[in-house]
């Protein structure tokens, strides 16, 4: 929402930068129910189950809240399974279920005990030469949404999702899509002192059109534009509408080059009389590249808006890139190194005068063990360190613990 004007030669930087996220939308029917004959690990009536057991944050922390006015040491873990359920019906429908039930763990403090769950179904069909797609999806956590939250705060999320492509998925396609969201805030615990249900509870909803083309084996690219209508529940001169014009590229799931990225501009029009007009850069990007068998690199990147918690007339620029590489000793053992590095500018809704900024950086070393195939284990140690021009919001903390992942 900053009033900066790129220029061509910036365009050309950042769509170059590009090819080095967000998830690219995709209702291919076939490729879904292709993916869903594949046996799970049991069956339960129609379905094919795959589950798998999660663990992330099981180890101790100097400061559970993050924030420097309370700091408050102690151990946690995060420990729950997720279940991907699939079923064909016919020639025509394929029914997908993602469940993520798991309960976070504090040592030190009651309130911050929580169980979660996120679930989502998707339904897919196939009718006149269109690829159609019906996507709920609710959520009910207490974490962190994004980086501007230092602790961790309850938010229950509903969306509902419509999409349709149009053509053959090995030419130029389309797609449509519309969608709707209600976001909710609430907290009994150490973020109930900044009160995020009056700044955040809110609804949106939006449409979009995409055209799409595969490139290669299995790459995607797509010229994307989306219009978004944002109504708060509180915080009503928050209302508006954003316009995003984003160039996305989705990379295959299996080889060397894994990923999506996208990269665009984004305004932002007030309902409020009198308030001005905003623009930024806007995109996101996940990619992972091998190289020599014995090495892999991950490079994430976040340009984007977004309100804040902090105050009602608030919103912040995010500038964010993270870099990370690891490197396999041998097919059993990897060692790596994370580092991200960011900043929050912190502007008035009105007008768009800065009125402060946040600077952050996150230090990662790790060792990760396979336990089987893809599957690990893994022991890391991150110190994050925030500087903020705003003596509540300053920040910081250590952690030093394990994981599983399944992505070894």
């Amino acid at each position: 929402m900053s009033k900066v004007k790129p220029s061509p030669f910036g365009w050309t930087l950042l769509l170059i930068f590009l090819a080095t996220g967000i998830q690219v939308r995709g209702a291919d029917f076939f490729k879904e129910r292709e993916a869903a004959l594949k046996t799970g690990r049991f069956q339960l009536g129609p379905f094919q189950v795959f589950p798998q057991f999660t663990l992330e944050n099981l180890g101790y922390t100097d400061n559970i809240y993050g924030y420097n006015v309370e700091s408050q040491p102690g151990w946690m873990a995060d420990l729950g399974l997720r279940v991907k359920a699939v079923a064909v019906a016919g020639s025509r429908l394929v029914f997908i279920f993602n469940g993520h039930p798991y309960y976070s763990y504090f040592s030190a403090v009651d309130t911050e005990r929580a169980f979660n769950y996120s679930l989502n179904g998707k339904i897919f069909t196939y009718l006149a030469g269109l690829h159609l797609m019906y996507s709920l999806n609710y959520d009910s956590l207490r974490w962190r949404p994004n980086y501007e939250f230092a602790a961790r705060v309850r938010s229950y999320a509903t969306t509902h999702l419509v999409e349709a492509d149009i053509g053959n998925h090995t030419a130029l396609f389309l797609t449509l899509y519309a969608g709707y969201s209600k976001v909710d805030y609430t907290d009994t615990g150490f973020m109930e002192r900044f009160k995020p249900g009056i700044t955040l509870d809110h609804n949106e909803r939006d449409a979009g059109i995409k055209l799409n083309l595969p490139v290669f084996t299995a790459t995607l690219l797509s010229l994307e534009v989306n219009l978004r209508q944002y109504r708060f529940d509180y915080s009503q001169n928050r209302n508006g509408k954003d316009l995003t014009s984003t160039l996305n590229i989705h990379f295959p799931e299996i080889g060397h080059l894994t990923g999506n990225a996208s990269l665009g501009y984004k305004r932002y029009i007030p309902d409020t009389p009198g308030y001005a007009e905003f623009d930024t850069f806007y995109g996101s990007g996940a990619i992972i590249y091998r190289l020599l068998r014995r090495w892999r690199l991950q490079v994430s990147y976040t340009l984007d808006n977004r309100f804040s918690f902090y105050r009602p007339e608030y919103f912040y620029n995010e500038r964010m890139v993270q870099a990370g590489l690891d490197y396999y000793m041998s097919r059993n053992m990897r060692v790596g190194f994370g580092y991200r590095t960011g900043r929050h500018d912190y502007r008035q809704l009105s007008d768009g005068t800065l009125e402060f900024s946040d600077n952050y950086q996150q230090y990662e070393a790790r060792v990760v063990f396979r336990l089987a195939k893809t599957t690990g284990i893994g022991l890391s140690f991150r110190r994050e360190e925030w500087d903020s021009q705003r003596l509540d919001l300053q920040r910081g903390y250590y952690f030093i613990g394990g994981y599983v992942t399944h992505d070894f």
